[in-house]
């Protein structure tokens, strides 16, 4: 059957599109294709497969999609992020009348599409289990070979970066105390106080694919360091003209900008100085290796005693947001991905206690509680955290 789609507007045409891409390939570049230029891809795509006339001819043209990219990418990443991002806008298309919703048979697992290229624009089951089987071996190597690390000399390296003189500096000390992402941190979140000194109110992370704040839930993180002082180098770093010019770019973008720069003090502040070790199978220290820091530490300050660490974990990394889905949700699975470390003290002895400074600072909200002047209080001690029995 025939059907001509609505056109949206393309900016640039797919061959511009597809020469960038083979150019940055050919090159080496580490960005192939901006999300931008990638969400443009997909609007050329969602033309063509408007003008497939039978299934045969959206297998063939999925099939030659992904061939194309799997000239740049992973078979990982393009199972886990791009062909998602397709798949939403097939479905939008379904929805808004831009293809045809097409009364197909349900599929060997049951599943129902509403059109050819749903269906056909996905790896087999096998190569997604495979890719699960990949991941998940290599997590468990990291996770049987824990690496040790110090609170205190860690969140030392966080402060000095925090008061740095350049705003990349201050970006990774920021990584390095809310556990946040980077994009996050320098344009796209949401960050207010709330009326815990150690805690701050926190909406659009980048992993749940919203595109308005606005539509984003609002969850709590908790802060290595007082959150007053947080929020001050947020708006310090948000002020400064070379992240400014950074505010309307897509997340791809301002990494693909800054990227350099932040491994940069990622691996002078923390991996040479020995601070953070190499994971196994890893070959640097990285921006996911600080959250996975962060995830120890603040386990350790603020998880009450009796509560699992996954469960407080999930919480706080926002991959299960808002009391309910908490109570009757399964743990998050990518919670797994944030147990690589160990805490150890002055004298090298395994540090395993949960909520140090709770009694002192009090625990944390469940609930989101905005405060309209930040608490003033004193900042832990920077040794307290691993000398408590030492």
């Amino acid at each position: 059957m025939s059907f001509t789609p609505t056109a949206y507007t393309h900016d640039t045409t797919r061959e511009q599109l597809i020469a960038q891409f083979r150019d940055r390939i050919a090159t080496n570049d580490r960005t192939k294709l901006s999300k931008d230029e990638r969400a443009e891809l997909v609007l050329h795509f969602i033309d063509r497969l408007g003008n497939c006339e039978d299934e045969d001819a959206a297998k063939a043209l999925c099939a030659a999609e992904i061939a194309l990219l799997e000239e740049g990418y992973p078979v990982a990443s393009i199972a886990n992020q791009y062909l998602p991002d397709y798949r939403k806008a097939i479905a939008l298309a379904v929805e808004e009348g831009r293809l045809p919703r097409l009364e197909l048979p349900s599929s060997q697992y049951g599943k129902v599409y509403p059109h050819w290229g749903l269906y056909h624009l996905t790896y087999p089951n096998e190569v997604q289990q495979a890719i699960k089987q990949k991941t998940t071996i290599k997590n468990n190597l990291k996770q049987d070979d824990l690496q040790p690390i110090r609170a205190d000399r860690f969140l030392n390296k966080a402060k000095d970066l925090l008061a740095g003189e350049t705003p990349y500096e201050w970006a990774v000390g920021l990584l390095a105390v809310t556990g946040r992402r980077f994009s996050e941190i320098v344009a796209k979140g949401e960050f207010k106080p709330t009326s815990h000194p150690y805690a701050i109110a926190f909406r659009g992370q980048l992993k749940k694919g919203i595109q308005d704040i606005e539509q984003a839930q609002t969850f709590l993180i908790a802060t290595l360091i007082d959150a007053d002082k947080v929020l001050k180098v947020i708006a310090r770093l948000r002020a400064h003209p070379r992240v400014q010019e950074l505010a309307e770019l897509s997340p791809d973008d301002i990494n693909s900008r800054l990227n350099t720069s932040v491994r940069h003090y990622i691996k002078s502040s923390f991996e040479d100085s020995e601070v953070l070790p190499v994971l196994t199978g890893e070959k640097a220290v990285t921006a996911h290796n600080l959250r996975g820091a962060y995830a120890e530490i603040a386990t350790h300050f603020f998880c009450p005693p009796n509560q699992g660490t996954h469960r407080f974990l999930q919480q706080h990394l926002g991959h299960v947001i808002g009391e309910s889905e908490l109570a009757k949700r399964k743990n998050a699975g990518a919670t797994e991905h944030y147990f690589h470390y160990f805490l150890i003290g002055a004298q090298q002895q395994p540090l395993g206690e949960k909520g140090i400074l709770l009694e002192r600072v009090g625990a944390l909200p469940t609930a989101v509680e905005f405060e309209l002047e930040p608490v003033e209080l004193e900042e832990p001690n920077r040794s307290y955290a691993v000398e408590k029995k030492g």
